[in-house]
């Protein structure tokens, strides 16, 4: 009944062979989660939407997120709409411009007229405008990698004209920076997770950043009018 002596040693690697035909199978050591875009060319589940299960932190480079004590990237430039009397163009604008010499609350959404930024994220801060104003703060600002007529439009159908800048990270240069990307596959591509921080003179002083696209009062606009 005793095993010969190859038996015994297939004996002993069999759980270690199943371990590296896990892998092959799918591509992947188990318990990474790739980003939904590579998932789905790899045959695998993965969320529908940023507003699911996106786990934001799980899809940022340590080294590169951004932590409290930064100062922004003020040389990269933004998007924003000019209006003139030919009509209304894209123009450039750097970062600087917003952030210099001011105190900033920004918040970053993972895309514009969702039904969670628009009725949960961005309604808390219209709301609560004047008391950010009562409290020193120089300018609200939202980042969305978004084109700036889309911002522009989600600006106008909300009311939030004069009382939020919005800045559109077109490129994505801004969100890539900060090392605050994830991808949506599908629904999006790249796109910035949502988060609050408090900015003087462009250098983060808070920073409120979810775990998920999904939104919570962690990165709402009466937790960080708190936190100033």
């Amino acid at each position: 009944g005793l095993l010969s002596p190859p038996s015994a040693a297939m004996a002993r690697s069999a759980p270690v062979l199943r371990f590296l035909i896990a892998i092959l199978a799918v591509g992947r050591s188990p318990g990474l989660v790739l980003p939904r875009s590579r998932a789905l060319r790899r045959g695998m589940s993965a969320p529908a939407s940023p507003t699911d299960t996106e786990h934001c932190a799980d899809e940022m480079t340590g080294s590169s997120k951004v932590k409290v004590g930064d100062r922004l990237p003020l040389d990269l430039t933004v998007q924003v709409l000019e209006k003139s009397e030919t009509g209304v163009q894209n123009k450039d604008v750097p970062l600087v411009d917003f952030f210099v010499g001011k105190k900033v609350v920004l918040f970053c959404v993972p895309g514009a007229f969702t039904p969670t930024g628009t009725n949960l994220h961005l309604k808390g801060f219209l709301d609560l405008a004047d008391d950010f104003k009562k409290k020193g703060i120089d300018d609200i600002v939202c980042i969305s990698v978004n084109d700036p007529f889309v911002l522009s439009a989600w600006s106008e159908s909300t009311n939030a004209t004069g009382k939020i800048t919005f800045l559109a990270d077109g490129r994505g240069t801004i969100t890539n920076s900060l090392g605050l990307e994830f991808d949506t596959g599908d629904w999006g591509g790249i796109r910035c997770c949502r988060l609050s921080m408090l900015v003087h003179d462009g250098v983060v002083k808070t920073l409120n950043l979810e775990d998920k696209g999904k939104f919570t009062e962690l990165s709402g606009a009466a937790f960080i009018l708190s936190q100033i």
